[in-house]
């Protein structure tokens, strides 16, 4: 059902796949492989291995900047779904947005503590 909205992507070890400061556009899932995200602050720097995902505040915000330099470790294959899909999705697939929508709130959230308990040390 969502296949048709996800774009793939091949990356061999050492690519760059983002930089901070650049348009983050939609939310990336890691299907294979690992990435980086290196951050200004270096406490937030961490890895992403297969199921791992970034990105998710562009599915709903148009246009956001990325936050962290991101860099594959090794062959990685990802699965994009752009800003513009996720809005097809909406129109489709209601529900099923809610959900994916609630499941980055959730992330969020957690995240937003992680960083905190970071910066706090």
């Amino acid at each position: 059902m969502l296949a048709p909205f996800f774009k793939e992507g091949k990356l061999a070890a050492g690519k760059q796949i983002s930089q901070r400061g650049s348009v983050s556009d939609g939310l990336t899932v890691v299907a294979s492989g690992a990435i980086t995200l290196k951050h200004a602050n270096p406490s937030l720097n961490l890895n992403l291995e297969m199921g791992g995902y970034f990105g998710d505040l562009g599915l709903v915000v148009s246009n956001s900047q990325a936050e962290f330099d991101i860099t594959a470790l090794e062959e990685t294959e990802l699965l994009k779904l752009t800003h513009e899909n996720f809005q097809k999705i909406k129109m489709k697939h209601g529900p099923l947005a809610l959900k994916l929508l609630e499941g980055s709130l959730k992330a969020l959230q957690k995240n937003i503590s992680l960083v905190k308990e970071l910066l706090a040390k």
